[in-house]
């Protein structure tokens, strides 16, 4: 179970709904099209690191997105993908390399070279069955500032752990970092 205070903070970071595509839970769980295997927005480590619970390292993507964060290196995941260690990279098989295999960026370089470069997420297929009306050749990406803010106190840090008997500093077992 990830800590509810921390999810709290990372919603009203970067609100509630897929940073990548702008899709919510509620709005896959209420379509017939497709099987429902998660029931919330995974959280992502931007750097990797599933023990660093500061609000500007997480993330809320759908598991789509956060697929594909991980393997792609072209818009729209380039800008989080860049970001991660390369060890945390896939390939989607051993003939198809995607991944980026050169040095790991920092947000602020990263989104200065990739957080304009558009792109259409691989997720759009699903919000032609989530939304009503929903036009793919008009979609446009969640309005979010990709660069940090201040958030010195919206971590899980030790203090909360010991507070919190160490159970709410776990990472969900369900997503992936």
């Amino acid at each position: 179970m990830r800590p509810e205070h921390l999810e709290q903070a990372v919603f009203d970071r970067w609100g509630r709904q897929c940073v990548v595509c702008g899709r919510t839970v509620e709005e896959w769980l209420e379509t017939n099209s497709g099987a429902r295997n998660q029931d919330k927005l995974s959280f992502h480590h931007v750097n990797g690191d599933d023990t660093d619970h500061r609000v500007e390292n997480v993330i809320p993507l759908c598991q789509s997105c956060h697929v594909h964060i991980h393997k792609v290196d072209e818009p729209p995941y380039r800008v989080w993908h860049r970001q991660l260690p390369i060890e945390h990279r896939h390939a989607w098989n051993e003939y198809h390399h995607e991944y980026y295999e050169g040095p790991r960026l920092a947000r602020e370089e990263a989104v200065n070279q990739f957080g304009d470069e558009g792109g259409i997420p691989e997720s759009v297929k699903y919000l032609k069955h989530e939304r009503e009306d929903f036009d793919p050749d008009e979609f446009e990406a969640p309005d979010v500032d990709l660069l940090p803010d201040d958030h010195t106190g919206d971590d899980c840090d030790a203090s909360d752990q010991a507070n919190d008997d160490d159970a709410d500093c776990d990472e969900d077992n369900n997503s992936a970092s």
